[in-house]
């Protein structure tokens, strides 16, 4: 049986720098350590959200940049309002196509909707224009993962802790690709119980997903 990966956009939260003084609700600092409960909390109920999007809205109302659009579709993914978001990221990329950040954020909801081809497709766009991209190369890998394409999503998850060593989402994500890939040699049972186990000690065992699939590479092998 398959392992399971968190979901994608309540864990890998959308990619916007914070290059002002407000908190962001959009950060990745804001959501990667919360519990699922309180992300769910937050995504569902919390008035941050409408306060970010009136704020963001009457930006692009004075100054449509491609920055406000794709902070606003963010925003609106976490309220579930994702044909308004979609708007909001196609009108992103349509003012900047080179947006790194726009094309990630419309590869989250992708991902979201399961359409993981179209996802790869814009976290790929966003690598282009950002070669550093670690959450970019994360989700391509995750994405690439839930395709079963096993060489591509080791690379990019490989590639994605390269860049952000404390990265526990793409260390778990790495260590189901290792062990699920059907031309696994011995080394990477190790390598995955090594990787699962970082990701339960960076996250304090906290997260249940991480536990099951640490325990199910752990199992003996005449139990697969």
């Amino acid at each position: 049986m398959r392992l399971l990966i968190v979901t994608l956009l309540l864990v890998h939260a959308f990619g916007c720098s914070r290059d002002d003084d407000r908190p962001l609700i959009e950060d990745k600092e804001a959501f990667v350590d919360l519990s699922v409960d309180e992300q769910s909390a937050l995504v569902g109920t919390d008035q941050r959200l409408d306060q970010r999007i009136a704020e963001l809205s009457e930006e692009i109302n004075s100054a449509p940049t491609a920055k406000v659009y794709s902070r606003r579709g963010a925003a609106r993914v976490l309220k579930r309002q994702f044909d308004s978001a979609m708007s909001d990221f196609d009108a992103a990329i349509a003012l900047d196509s080179g947006h790194a950040h726009a094309h990630y954020n419309r590869g989250v909801l992708h991902s979201q909707l399961l359409e993981h081809d179209l996802a790869i497709a814009d976290y790929t766009n966003a690598i282009d224009a950002d070669a550093d991209y670690s959450l970019a190369y994360a989700n391509r890998g995750m994405d690439h993962l839930e395709l079963k394409q096993y060489k591509l999503a080791i690379a990019d998850l490989r590639r994605a802790i390269e860049l952000d060593a404390e990265d526990h989402l793409a260390m778990h994500a790495l260590a189901v690709a290792l062990f699920e890939n059907p031309d696994r040699v011995e080394s990477d049972i190790s390598a995955a119980e090594r990787l699962a186990t970082r990701a339960c000690e960076l996250t304090g065992y906290g997260y249940d997903d991480y536990v099951q699939t640490l325990r199910y590479i752990e199992r003996p092998a005449s139990t697969e």
